[in-house]
């Protein structure tokens, strides 16, 4: 069905290679989450999304996405840095 959907092996192969895990995830990985949220074991668990990506999301940028690293911020005047703030 995802080669369908987004045309093919390369593109998922892509996929694959950005995912911090390596691998995309299956209808599996949601249903083990949706099993444990209705379970007594999150039963401590309340007011917080869970995110279901294969840890994408938590990711630093990649080379791939280098016109979004910090030289093109800085050039547009929004990058503080750590001590910077400190000192405000």
């Amino acid at each position: 069905m995802l080669r369908e959907v987004f045309g093919g092996d390369e593109v998922l192969n892509r996929m694959v290679a950005i995912h911090p895990i390596r691998r995309i995830g299956i209808p599996d990985d949601v249903a083990d989450a949706v099993a444990w949220l209705f379970s007594d074991q999150s039963s401590y668990y309340t007011g917080q999304s869970l995110v279901l990506d294969g840890g994408l999301t938590a990711q630093r940028p990649t080379t791939q996405n280098r016109q979004y690293d910090a030289p093109d911020r800085q050039e547009r005047g929004t990058q503080s840095s750590r001590s910077g703030l400190a000192r405000q």
